[in-house]
């Protein structure tokens, strides 16, 4: 092997490191979002929790799946720009191989830009025909559609617990309108409402 072709062997594996990095990186981002998900739910579904907590905890579950939504789209962006810069490098590698001999050959920084380029101006890239065509509706699918599932389910968990804290915040201020009382009285009764005392057991 010579040496020009064996610095295009570590530049690949460089970004091959790189690109398998990001999708570990993905991985684990994921794993820990859905023990968090595990907790705040378990939070949120305790008994006798204040309203005001429930509403608080269910935003930060929404705001918690959005943040691993656009965790995992960006390391499967980082992925698919170190995965293009790869294909100009095993290109390269195939036309040293083929014809070492040749004048045109490329500098890594070059590889490198060309790579961006293509990433920059292509992503995200369409299917093509050959996953298009697939008979198997898995083969069809690419990864980062399931990935992104969880992070959105999360972040429903959390919205659909905001909107059902609000609905329920918002029947004990009807129930307290309606006893029609004065201010200080209507207040009084939310507190009683939304914060009830402790029964004093134990």
């Amino acid at each position: 092997m010579n040496d020009r072709l064996e610095s295009l062997w570590k530049y690949y594996e460089e970004h091959a490191s790189q690109a398998k990095q990001h999708e570990d990186q993905r991985e684990r981002m994921t794993a820990l979002l859905i023990v968090l998900a595990g907790v705040m739910v378990g939070f949120l579904t305790a008994d006798k929790l204040d309203v005001c907590f429930r509403i608080f905890g269910s935003v930060m579950l929404f705001v918690i799946g959005l943040f691993g939504l656009m965790f995992s789209l960006k390391h499967y962006e980082r992925n698919r720009l170190h995965t293009a810069i790869l294909g100009k490098i095993r290109a390269e590698i195939d036309r040293e191989i083929t014809h070492p001999y040749r004048r045109d050959k490329k500098s890594l920084d070059a590889l490198r830009k060309e790579g961006e380029t293509k990433h920059y101006t292509e992503y995200p890239a369409s299917q093509n025909d050959l996953q298009k065509n697939a008979t198997s509706v898995l083969a069809k699918h690419r990864t980062f559609y399931y990935w992104a599932t969880v992070p959105l389910i999360v972040a429903f968990i959390g919205f659909a617990g905001i909107i059902l804290e609000l609905r329920f915040f918002d029947s004990h201020i009807f129930s307290c309108l309606k006893k029609k009382e004065d201010g200080s009285k209507i207040q009084t009764c939310l507190l009683s409402e939304i914060f009830p005392a402790d029964d004093g057991i134990g």
